[in-house]
């Protein structure tokens, strides 16, 4: 029985439909058939109780026409008058009481529940109340339709949550863009009243004066670097991966000279290595994006490495990965945790120009790149950064 009630609830809407509608035609066909001979039954065994009587009436042509009756009791009459109302009117009596029954039961079965499931949910979607779950385990059509109304409600909650996630996260950048610049403003201001005040006077010195506004340019050129990093920051979101064809050599050959370049002004040593076997190898990959993040956590090792930087290359199970290993301090638990958080700034940070966005802005493309970024410290001492970016499809 279970299993014959598990079949119904998983016909489709269609075969649904026509089984009720077959099934109660059939019961009507029966019935009415049934109650027909009933009543030819009843009538005959009320009619052998009496004597057939002949009544004879000349017809509208003058012909002579017989007819015969019963002389019927009151209670027989009443008897053989249902069962002329039967006779009559049987079919249409149950074939009407089963289209109604056949609609009835298949609206009940079939669409009551879900429609209740889906006019609930769109009630609370309104509301913007996402805090609940589309359930209904019907294999048919509305059940289809509840799965996908699930599914875009888990969507729109997923959406909702990054939404406030985002707002969180830009209002917190905004406190953070307002505190780190107030300093450098107040030093400016504080020397440009000074100035204003002294000048006038005469009564600084050209020393004081090339020291004070050598000052203000730093500060200056802090403030540049800044809005540049957060102008970065913002066009991020905006960034589309656009892969394109290159020899893996060439871009081996590109990083390396990229690396010398950034280390050129340094006293650190760079060593390359790979284990890639054809360098001859096609790749797609968004040689722009690479770039950036590969320039980056260069800059950011050379900050912090005594002596050396390794770079390792790796083409393995459809991603390109870059390890960048360096002899420096490493990081710190805390740093392990957050140094990918736009603005953080550890205890090992280096120089007032940096802002904690280096590492966050790898973190973002090598995402966008299907892609991530892992930091770890090597057992010898010394950090290592590996990031990967997935390779495009041909």
């Amino acid at each position: 029985m279970g299993k014959i009630r598990d079949l119904l609830r998983n016909l489709s809407i269609k075969k649904s439909f026509i089984f009720y509608v077959s099934t109660f035609i059939f019961i009507a066909v029966t019935f009415s058939l049934l109650s027909m001979k009933l009543s030819k039954d009843i009538r005959a065994s009320v009619n052998t109780n009496y004597s057939e009587s002949v009544i004879y009436f000349k017809g509208l042509n003058g012909e002579i026409i017989n007819d015969t009756y019963y002389n019927y009791s009151k209670n027989d009459s009443v008897i053989i008058e249902i069962c002329d109302f039967l006779e009559s009117w049987a079919i249409i009596i149950y074939f009407s009481f089963c289209i109604v029954m056949a609609a009835m039961l298949f609206y009940i079965t079939k669409l009551k529940k879900p429609f209740e499931i889906l006019n609930n949910a769109v009630e609370k979607i309104t509301k913007n109340d996402l805090d609940f779950k589309i359930s209904y385990n019907n294999k048919d059509e509305m059940g289809d339709l509840c799965k996908s109304m699930e599914k875009m409600r888990t969507f729109m909650e997923i959406y909702n949550k990054k939404i406030w996630s985002d707002m969180e996260e830009r209002k917190r950048l905004n406190a953070v863009f307002s505190h780190d610049l107030k300093n450098p403003l107040t030093v400016l201001k504080g020397y440009t009243d000074f100035l204003l005040k002294y000048l006038e006077k005469d009564l600084i010195s050209q020393k004081k004066l090339i020291s004070s506004i050598l000052t203000m340019s730093n500060h200056i050129l802090r403030l540049e670097k800044y809005v540049e990093d957060m102008n970065t920051l913002q066009k991020l979101e905006d960034v589309i991966v656009e892969c394109k064809l290159i020899v893996l050599k060439n871009l081996l050959v590109c990083l390396k000279e990229t690396a010398d370049f950034l280390a050129s002004d340094s006293n650190i040593k760079i060593n390359f290595s790979d284990n890639i076997i054809d360098k001859n190898l096609t790749i797609k990959l968004d040689v722009f994006i690479i770039n950036q993040v590969f320039e980056n956590i260069i800059s950011n090792a050379l900050c912090y490495a005594k002596s050396k930087i390794v770079i390792n290359f790796k083409d393995e199970y459809g991603m390109f990965k870059i390890i960048i290993l360096d002899d420096g301090p490493g990081f710190s638990g805390e740093d392990l945790k957050k140094a990918t958080n736009p603005f953080f700034k550890g205890k090992n940070s280096i120089g007032n120009t940096h802002f904690g966005l280096g590492l966050n802005i790898c973190k973002i493309l090598s995402e966008k790149h299907n892609g991530k970024i892992i930091l770890e410290n090597v057992s010898n001492g010394g950090s290592k950064v590996t990031v990967s970016f997935k390779k495009c499809e041909f």
